[in-house]
């Protein structure tokens, strides 16, 4: 028996530990990203260059990439998050362990958790700035197109 609690302690902390590592990651790449987006934002604010201005085209393409990896990398993590947060809890759904369920920390369901999702949060913020980026590498290209 303690051969068995042994295995569930280390199963239960590794999915934990994954899930906090994906959550953290995609924490910290949108930190990144946003002090990233403040500089470029700040820089033309204190040169006085147009967002749409024709020389920078290249600045707005590289951060409309770069959103594009930030969309892809908050999807990647919050899927991840959420496979390890199902596996801990298809494990409490053993009769065995369900009086210990408590003691978990599992994300609560139904409710208002129903439509508060985090990961949706971090996605939806990343396709608004895509579009943004996209606007604004297309209106700092519009001569190329006339």
């Amino acid at each position: 028996m303690d051969e068995e609690i042994e295995i569930v302690k280390i199963i239960l902390e590794q999915n934990y530990e994954q899930a906090r590592f994906a959550g953290t990651e995609r924490l910290w790449f949108t930190n990144f990203y946003m002090v990233l987006v403040a500089g470029v934002l700040t820089y033309f604010g204190l040169t006085k260059q147009s967002l749409t201005d024709a020389s920078i085209w290249f600045v707005h393409l590289f951060m409309l990439l770069f959103t594009i990896g930030g969309g892809v990398v908050a999807a990647k993590d919050g899927v991840e998050w959420v496979n390890h947060i199902k596996k801990i809890e298809a494990f409490f759904e053993e009769k065995r362990y369900d009086t210990l369920k408590k003691y978990a920390g599992i994300p609560k369901h139904g409710g208002i958790y129903t439509f508060l999702k985090v990961r949706y949060v971090f996605v939806s913020f990343y396709i608004l700035a895509f579009f943004f980026w996209l606007f604004l590498l297309l209106s700092s290209t519009s001569h190329i197109w006339n």
